[in-house]
C-alpha cells in the first residue's frame, strides 16, 4: 500500500493538473489523463469503487453542494471521501480531501464537472489505517460537514463514537468549539497529518486563532481574500503572510480569480495545510477545518508557488501601494541596466551580484582569502576568491566599495571599538560592523554587516586591509536586508552600546525609527530592561530568519550561559578564547555549553584559539549558528555584549563540522554468517560501510583497535567488563543478559573514557590477547562504541545496577572514581534489592556534536514488560521491534501511538541477509523516529520475571540506518 496516495493541483484552465505521487514528491509531474476521463488517472481509479458498486469497498461522502442537490444550505464548506475495505481481516482505507462542488457522485458512474474545469482545484488523497477513521470523524463533527452519502456498515465500525454521531449528523452544541486531532497515513515512512476544525460557535478566524497559534510560526497564505483581513505582520515569527496572485504552478499558472483553493505552508517548513475557508472576516461565524500535512518535499512544492508574498500592511492607500510599486519595478529595472555598481547588497565569491543571504567569510590565521559560503549555496566552504587585501574581485572588497569610496546614493552608519585611525579608544563595546542603505528613491536595499577586524573599513578613504590581521582569525557575515529591519537592529546595538565613528544616512531614510535615531545619536540606555532579542529576515527568497540577542553591562548576566542558551533552551558548542574562570558546563542536561578543542580545521584551513579572535556558537541540536562579539570569559558578565544568531541548515552544517571532533564512534552490525559486518562511525552514519577488516583480526578494524587495550596491558588504559558468559567460565548462572565494557584512560588531567555494548558471549578476554569467538560468525551480532567523558560512567553504572550484569573482570582504580557511588556498588557487586526497580539515566557522547543517549533499566522484581511498560512508556511513541519472541508476546497495536510493530523476517543489512533465527540481536526503532535502542532481552513473556536494559541512541542518521532495516513490518494481530 502506498503512503501519502497522491495531491493534485489543477490550475484555471488545464484538464489534467499537476501531480505528487507516493514518496516521489520531489517534482510536480502531469496529470497522465485529463480529469474528465476515470481510467488512467490517479483520482479516477481511487474512485472507482465509489462511483460504481463494489461488495467489498464502502464509503461516506461529504459535500457542501451534494451532487444533483442544487441550492442546498449547508454551515460547511467541506467536500470529501471516507473509503473503507470490508474484507475481512484487512486493514484498508483512505481519506480523499477536495474542492470540488458536486463531485463524486455515489453509484453512479464517473463524471467529472466540467464546469470546474475554467476554476482551480486541489484533491488529496491519504491511504490510512482503519484505527485513523474515528480521529478523522472527530475533526469533521466540528466542521459540521454536508454528509450526502454512507454505506460504511456500522460492523467495520464498532467502538467509533465520533464517526457513528458524523454519520448520524449529530454535531455538538456545546464546547470545546475546536478541535485537533493527529493521524498518520499508511505504510512507511508514515507522514503526519493534523487536522484542526473549529465550530461556528467559536467565532474563532480560523488563520490566525488556530493555525498560526498552534504551529508557532508564520505562514504564507494562497487564498481568495475579502477587503477587510489584510496580511498581518504584528507579531514576529507569527506572520500571516499573503502570497501574490498570479502564481505558478510548475509550468500551469493559477489566478485567485479563478483558483477556488485555499492553502498555507509554514514560514519556516515543512507543514503544507489545505482550509476549507477563505481568508475572509465572514469565516470567524462558519465552520472550518484545515488538514495540514508534516513532509518536506510536499512541503517544498507548495513553497515554490508561494515564493512571491505581498508587503506587510501599512497606513498607504492600495492606490498608493500599486503606484509605489510600480515606481520600484521601474527604478530595479533602471538600476540593473544602467548601474549594477551601485546595489548595496552582498556579492557572491567573486564580487558578482548574488541573491537574499549572501556571504559569511571565514578566514583562518595565516590565510590572506579565507573560506567562504555564499548566498543559498552554503553546501560547502569555498576559497575565497581573491586577497583580502585585494578589494576587486572577492566578496566583502566589492560590497563595501561604496563605503571605502564616494557614491550619492550609497550611505552608512560604521561602528566599530577600534575605529579606523583613532587608537587608544576606550569603549564598552567590542561590536563592530557596517549598516549600508541605498537611498535611490523608491528602491528597498540595504545590507548589514558584522565583522571581527579591528580598524575596518576606514570610511571614504580608499579601500585598506590591515595586513597585520592576516596572522589572525576573522569573521566576516554579510546580511542582504529590507530598511524596514534596521530599526530592529538598532534596537539590539543599542544594549551593545558600539562606538559608532560614521554615520551619513539621512533621516530622511529612518523616519519612525526610534532605535536607529538613539544610535546614530549614542543615547544609549540607562534603565532596564537591560536585555534585548530582535528577530530580522534577511531579503530574497527563501528568507533566512536572523535573531539578535544583546545585553547591556549593567545587566550582569553572562552571554552565553544566561542569553543565548536560555533563549535557544538547547546546549551549545563555544568556539572563543576563554579565561582560566569559565568552564564548560553540563550540569543541566540539554543546555549544556561545551568548548570546542583547539586547533580545528576550516575545511582545508587550520585555526587555533591562539590566534582566532572570533567568538561563535552552534547549537546542539541544530540549525543555528551565532557569531558573538566577547569570549568567552568571566568579565563579560559586566560588559555589553551581542550575539547574531542564524537559523539556517546549511549554514550550521558549516559549523557543526568545525566543531565536529570525535563525538558517537561507532555501531557494527554483523548479519548471520558475515565475518566483517556493516558499520557506521563518527558523525558519517549517512549509509552502511562494509567492515574494513575480519572480525577474527585485530588488526585493521575499528572494535580491535578500541579493544586493544582491554585484550592487552596498558599501565594508563583500565576496564570493567560484564558479560552473561564470561569468557573461559562456561556455565555461570546470573540474572542479567547484558554484556559490554567501560574504558578509562587514567593519564593525568586526561578525561577520555568509552562505553562498548554488544551481543557477543565471551568476548572480549581480559589481558589474553584478541580473540573473537569463530562460532559466533554463524550468528547476528551488534557492537556499539560511545566515546564519554568520565564524568558519565556514574549515570552508566547507576542503569547497570538495575540490570545486575555479570562483572568477571575490573581495574580501574578507585581514584578515578572518586564520589561516583553506583559505580562503587557495581564493582563491588552491590545490586539493589529494594525499590526503585527502574531506573533512567541520560549521558552524551563526548566531543562534538555530542549525541544523547538514554539508559533504561529494569530489575527482575519490577515485573515489568522491559517493551512496552519501560521503552513504549519513555518514549511516548510507537517502536518496531527486531527480536527473537515467543509465541505469548505478539505485536500490539490497541493504543494509538504507543504500538508495537514487530520486523519481518527475513531482513536486509544495507546487502547483507539476516534472519531472526541466526540474528541474536534485539533492538527497536521509534515510530516516528529518530531512536535506536538496542535491547538485551528478546521480546518475550519470561524477561517480565528479568532484569533488562535498553541503551536508547537519538541521532537521526543512525535512526535511518535503523528503520530502513524496519521497512517492512507484520500486520497488527
Amino acid at each position: 500500500m502506498a503512503v501519502l496516495k497522491a495531491i493534485l493541483y489543477k490550475a484555471p484552465g488545464q484538464t489534467r493538473g499537476k501531480i505528487i505521487v507516493s514518496n516521489n514528491a520531489g517534482a510536480w509531474e502531469d496529470g497522465a489523463q485529463v480529469l474528465t476521463t476515470r481510467q488512467g488517472q490517479s483520482f479516477g481509479v481511487t474512485l472507482q469503487h465509489v462511483v460504481e458498486n463494489h461488495n467489498e469497498i464502502k464509503f461516506l461522502a461529504y459535500n457542501n453542494v451534494p451532487p444533483g442537490m442544487p441550492n442546498v444550505k449547508t454551515k460547511s464548506n467541506s467536500k470529501g471521501v471516507i473509503i473503507v475495505q470490508t474484507t475481512q481481516n484487512t486493514d484498508a482505507a483512505s481519506w480523499i480531501v477536495h474542492t470540488v462542488p458536486g463531485f463524486p457522485a455515489a453509484k453512479t458512474g464517473y463524471s467529472w464537472p466540467v464546469a470546474e474545469n475554467a476554476k482551480g482545484h486541489l484533491l488529496i488523497c491519504l491511504t490510512i489505517s482503519e484505527s485513523q477513521i474515528n480521529a478523522i470523524a472527530a475533526s469533521l463533527l466540528r466542521a459540521e460537514p454536508l454528509v450526502h452519502y454512507n454505506d460504511i456498515p456500522e460492523t467495520e465500525t464498532v467502538g467509533m463514537q465520533y464517526f457513528k454521531k458524523l454519520s448520524d449528523g449529530q454535531f455538538p452544541t456545546v464546547p470545546p468549539y475546536l478541535s485537533r486531532q493527529s493521524i498518520k497515513t499508511a505504510g512507511q515512512p508514515a507522514v503526519t497529518v493534523n487536522v484542526y476544525s473549529k465550530s461556528a460557535s467559536s467565532r474563532y478566524e480560523i488563520y490566525k486563532r488556530v493555525i498560526v497559534k498552534a504551529f508557532k510560526k508564520t505562514i504564507k497564505v494562497w487564498s481568495r481574500r475579502d477587503n477587510k483581513l489584510k496580511g498581518d505582520c504584528r507579531v514576529v515569527e507569527r506572520n500571516i503572510r499573503l502570497i501574490k496572485s498570479p502564481a505558478p504552478v510548475s509550468d500551469h499558472n493559477t489566478n485567485l480569480d479563478a483558483d477556488l483553493t485555499n492553502w498555507a505552508v509554514s514560514d519556516p517548513g515543512n507543514i503544507f495545510c489545505l482550509i476549507d475557508r477563505p481568508y475572509a472576516k465572514n469565516q470567524t461565524v462558519q465552520s472550518a477545518m484545515a488538514v495540514c500535512i508534516d513532509q518536506a518535499d510536499i512541503f517544498a512544492r507548495f513553497n515554490d508557488i508561494a515564493a512571491q508574498v505581498e508587503d506587510c500592511p501599512s497606513d498607504k492607500s492600495q492606490t498608493q501601494e500599486k503606484m509605489q510599486n510600480h515606481l520600484q519595478l521601474l527604478v530595479h529595472f533602471i538600476l540593473i541596466l544602467f548601474s549594477q555598481s551601485q546595489n548595496p547588497k552582498c556579492q557572491a565569491n567573486n564580487g558578482g551580484a548574488e541573491g537574499a543571504f549572501r556571504a559569511i567569510l571565514y578566514k583562518a590565521p595565516g590565510q590572506t582569502r579565507g573560506k567562504i559560503i555564499v548566498s543559498n549555496n552554503a553546501g560547502a566552504w569555498e576559497d575565497g576568491a581573491q586577497v583580502l587585501t585585494t578589494r576587486q574581485g572577492q566578496s566583502f572588497g566589492v560590497t563595501l566599495q561604496h563605503v571605502v569610496e564616494n557614491h550619492n546614493e550609497i550611505k552608512f552608519l560604521a561602528y566599530n571599538n577600534v575605529p579606523p585611525g583613532m587608537p587608544n579608544v576606550k569603549t564598552k563595546s567590542n561590536s563592530k560592523g557596517v549598516i549600508i542603505v541605498q537611498t535611490t528613491q523608491n528602491t528597498d536595499a540595504a545590507s548589514w554587516i558584522v565583522h571581527t577586524v579591528p580598524g575596518f573599513p576606514a570610511a571614504k578613504t580608499g579601500y585598506s586591509w590591515p595586513v597585520a590581521e592576516n596572522a589572525k582569525g576573522h569573521l566576516l557575515i554579510c546580511l542582504t536586508i529590507s530598511k524596514s529591519q534596521i530599526n530592529a537592529i538598532a534596537a539590539s546595538l543599542l544594549r551593545a552600546e558600539p562606538l559608532v565613528h560614521y554615520n551619513d544616512i539621512p533621516e530622511t531614510e529612518t523616519v519612525g525609527m526610534q532605535y536607529f535615531k538613539k544610535l546614530s545619536d549614542g543615547q544609549f540606555p540607562t534603565v532596564p530592561p537591560y536585555l534585548s532579542r530582535q528577530s530580522i529576515k534577511t531579503a530574497g527568497q527563501p528568507a533566512v530568519t536572523v535573531n539578535v540577542y544583546s545585553k547591556s553591562a549593567s545587566s550582569r548576566y553572562e552571554i552565553y550561559k544566561r542569553v543565548i542558551v536560555k533563549a535557544f533552551k538547547k546546549s551549545i558548542k563555544v568556539w572563543s578564547r576563554r579565561d582560566n574562570k569559565l568552564k564548560g558546563d553540563c550540569r543541566v542536561v540539554e543546555r549544556n555549553i561545551r568548548l570546542i578543542k583547539s586547533p580545528a580545521p576550516v575545511s582545508d584551513h587550520n585555526t587555533n584559539l591562539d590566534a582566532d579572535l572570533t567568538n561563535w556558537a552552534v547549537s546542539d541540536p541544530g540549525n543555528i549558528f551565532c557569531l558573538i562579539d566577547r569570549p568567552y570569559a568571566k568579565n563579560q558578565t559586566v560588559q555589553s555584549a551581542m550575539a547574531v544568531c542564524i537559523d539556517q541548515a546549511d549554514i550550521f552544517a558549516r559549523f557543526n563540522d568545525i566543531a565536529a571532533q570525535g563525538a558517537f564512534r561507532a555501531i557494527l552490525y554483523k548479519a548471520p554468517g558475515q565475518i566483517r559486518g556493516k558499520i557506521i562511525v563518527s558523525n558519517s552514519a549517512g549509509a552502511w560501510t562494509d567492515g574494513n577488516g575480519d572480525l577474527t583480526q585485530q588488526g585493521g578494524q575499528s572494535f580491535g583497535g578500541t579493544l586493544e587495550h582491554v585484550v592487552q596491558n596498558h599501565d594508563q588504559i583500565k576496564f570493567l567488563a560484564y558479560n552473561n558468559v564470561p569468557p573461559g567460565m562456561p556455565n555461570v548462572k546470573t540474572k542479567s543478559n547484558s554484556k559490554g565494557v567501560i574504558i578509562v584512560r587514567t593519564t593525568p588531567n586526561t578525561d577520555a573514557a568509552s562505553w562498548i555494548v554488544h551481543t557477543v558471549p565471551g568476548f572480549p578476554a581480559a589481558k589474553t590477547g584478541y580473540s573473537w569467538p569463530v562460532a559466533e560468525n554463524a550468528k547476528g551480532h551488534i557492537l556499539i562504541c560511545l566515546t564519554i567523558s568520565e564524568s558519565q560512567i556514574n549515570a552508566i553504572a547507576a542503569s547497570l545496577l538495575r540490570a545486575e550484569p555479570l562483572v568477571h573482570y575490573n581495574d580501574i582504580p578507585e581514584t578515578e572514581t572518586v564520589g561516583m557511588q553506583y559505580f562503587k556498588k557495581l564493582s563491588d557487586g552491590q545490586f539493589p534489592t529494594v525499590p526503585p526497580y527502574l531506573s533512567r539515566q541520560s549521558i552524551k557522547t563526548a566531543a562534538q556534536a555530542a549525541v544523547t543517549v538514554n539508559v533504561y533499566s529494569k530489575s527482575a522484581s519490577s515485573r515489568y514488560e522491559i517493551y512496552k511498560r519501560v521503552i513504549v512508556k519513555a518514549l511516548k511513541k510507537s517502536i518496531k521491534v527486531w527480536s527473537r519472541r515467543d509465541n505469548k508476546l505478539k505485536g500490539d497495536c490497541r493504543v494509538v501511538e504507543r504500538n508495537i510493530r514487530l520486523i519481518k523476517s527475513p531482513a536486509r543489512v544495507d546487502n547483507h541477509d539476516t534472519n531472526l533465527d541466526a540474528d541474536l540481536t534485539n533492538w527497536a526503532v521509534s515510530d516516528p523516529g529518530n531512536i535506536f535502542c538496542l535491547i538485551d532481552k528478546p521480546y518475550a513473556k519470561n524477561q517480565t520475571v528479568q532484569s533488562a536494559m535498553a541503551v536508547c541512541i537519538d541521532q537521526a542518521d543512525i535512526f535511518a540506518r535503523f528503520n530502513d532495516i524496519a521497512a517492512q513490518v507484520e500486520n497488527c494481530p
